[in-house]
């Protein structure tokens, strides 16, 4: 018979859960798969309602609502380490920028290779074939909108529903004014844990960590905690 704590199992004993029952989390470790009301810590939760492991340099981390295959870092075991992404580095990639704040490294806006902030003026450096002008800003030849310069200096439409994008297509980087930027695609509306930035053309911004619904970056924009 099953342990009483598993819906399903492969043997008696807790640890032998296949599934589980409504409000607990399959948790699978090297000693096998027990059924938890919350995850471990350095665990999360997945859509699937598994527990999954953060990254190997971050302490604490939750389901990246963006692709939901992957983690976002809310603490590093280290001090000296700034969180990007799912894991911890010591410097920034390129790409992003350290945000003093929340000490962490913060996407720059897709045209920057490198930054100081995450809005289109704050290029440092630009990606190949755009130059970057005076007000921080890495400009392209003019293509129209929902295109852009190829390699062989010809108008190609970009890959998602983008006013524009980035040199290859693959990325947005403005949205229609009735869509929102995240990540390099235009949604319909910003998921939990994020929120729609008006001083950014709407681009869906992450949230203070303690926050699942929010209106603002700080802990006090909170509408509903995670």
């Amino acid at each position: 018979a099953c342990d009483p704590r598993c819906r399903t199992c492969s043997g008696s004993g807790h640890r032998n859960c296949l599934s589980c029952y409504k409000g607990a989390t399959l948790h699978r470790r090297e000693t096998g798969a027990e059924c938890l009301t919350k995850c471990y810590h350095r665990h999360y939760l997945a859509l699937d309602n598994t527990c999954q492991t953060c990254h190997s340099s971050c302490s604490v981390c939750t389901l990246n609502m963006a692709s939901t295959s992957t983690s976002i870092c809310l603490h590093c075991k280290s001090s000296h380490k700034f969180h990007e992404g799912e894991r911890c580095v010591h410097e920034c990639s390129h790409g992003y920028f350290h945000d003093t704040e929340s000490e962490s490294c913060q996407r720059c806006h897709p045209r920057c290779v490198t930054c100081t902030g995450p809005f289109m003026n704050n290029c440092k450096t630009c990606l190949n074939g755009a130059k970057l002008i005076d007000t921080g800003i890495c400009e392209d030849s003019v293509c129209p909108k929902g295109t852009y310069l190829s390699l062989e200096k010809t108008c190609q439409s970009c890959e998602g529903d983008c006013d524009t994008c980035s040199s290859d297509g693959s990325l947005c980087l403005t949205c229609p004014p009735t869509k929102h930027l995240l990540y390099g695609k235009c949604v319909n509306k910003c998921p939990h844990m994020f929120y729609a930035d008006n001083s950014a053309n709407g681009e869906c911004r992450e949230c203070h960590w303690t926050c699942e619904r929010c209106l603002g970056p700080s802990e006090a924009d909170c509408l509903t905690c995670g």
